[in-house]
């Protein structure tokens, strides 16, 4: 009797890091065959909600400078890092940030993925933004996030995704005022099919204001996603959902508005208490599909706050959701 073993061996790979000074502010970092076997496993979370689990990216790597290639807000991210080499392993990328002055700053970086023989292709990762200051405290950016997919050297134009954004972060000299708007087009084109054409479904867009005063504060928000926006290299929190029925998540576009507004009482005297007041808020989501389903979160809470900023909190809340 003979019994044959099959082992999977892969040679040893040789990797390295370097760092280069462009300018003093301009700094290019360059990875080949980086290796992340000390990074911090991620805590075993059950996902109870039908929306996907947010996770922080670890890697070294991606998180030194990562402010600058972040985007959209909370639930619709154009560039999330931790998609990157997500099902691969990475052979490398060059990432280059920094300040070119004052007023202008830039971003660049670009990951490869090994491909795997009748498998996964390998992929490109590319994201490239430049932004602005304006004003005192307010900046514009644009940006360009891309996957592409490559058959041997060349690039395979049937398989790649694209999103192209500008952002407009307002800031007021007193830092009290503060507003954002936002517009996010992607283009999609997977096995020679590009996505639906009626540009709209392929966006997303965002208007928020708030305002924090030492007494009144408050934030009132408006979102849309459209259904066929696709990011292969973001995080998209709402726009897939998963079906009880089917155990598969489906694209559910929607409308967003989220509102608070509270008040600070400040003792006259003194004591244990730094501030405290009522606060009223919510979140309205209407699904443009279904029939216009809706998730509807309303609260009123009592906020208190300590001298060594400690944060008490009393809250009465309502949830419904229409199914």
């Amino acid at each position: 009797v003979t019994d044959s073993i099959k082992t999977n061996f892969r040679s040893p790979e040789t990797g390295f890091d370097a760092k280069i000074g462009i300018t003093s502010s301009l700094n290019m970092d360059v990875t080949i065959h980086p290796d992340f076997a000390q990074v911090e496993v991620d805590a075993q979370v059950t996902n109870l909600d039908r929306f996907n689990l947010f996770f922080p990216e670890r890697r070294g790597f991606f998180t030194e400078n990562s402010d600058v290639f972040r985007f959209g807000n909370e639930r619709m991210q154009p560039f999330f890092s931790r998609a990157v080499g997500l099902n691969a392993q990475l052979l490398g990328g060059v990432r280059l940030t920094g300040n070119l002055d004052k007023q202008w700053r830039l971003g660049v970086m670009s990951m490869q993925t090994e491909g795997i023989t009748k498998g996964t292709q390998s992929q490109n990762y590319a994201v490239a933004t430049i932004q602005r200051r304006l004003l005192a405290n307010s900046n514009a950016r644009f940006f360009v996030v891309n996957r592409q997919a490559f058959g041997n050297i060349l690039p395979d134009t049937d398989d790649r995704n694209t999103v192209a954004g500008a952002e407009f972060l307002y800031r007021s000299k007193n830092g009290k005022w503060a507003g954002d708007a936002m517009w996010h087009q992607t283009f999609t084109n997977r096995d020679g099919t590009i996505a639906n054409k009626k540009t709209l479904e392929n966006a997303g867009a965002e208007l928020r204001g708030s305002y924090n005063g030492r007494n009144w504060y408050g934030l009132a928000t408006a979102e849309y996603m459209g259904q066929f926006y696709t990011a292969d290299v973001g995080f998209l929190q709402d726009l897939y959902q998963r079906n009880d029925q089917t155990k598969q998540f489906v694209s559910v576009p929607y409308w967003v508005s989220q509102h608070n507004l509270g008040y600070k009482f400040y003792p006259k005297q003194k004591n244990k208490w730094r501030s405290y007041g009522p606060e009223i808020g919510g979140k309205l989501a209407i699904s443009r599909l279904n029939e216009g389903k809706i998730d509807r979160y309303n609260y009123l809470k009592w906020v208190a706050t300590t001298q060594n900023q400690s944060v008490w909190r009393a809250q009465v809340q309502n949830y419904a959701t229409q199914l």
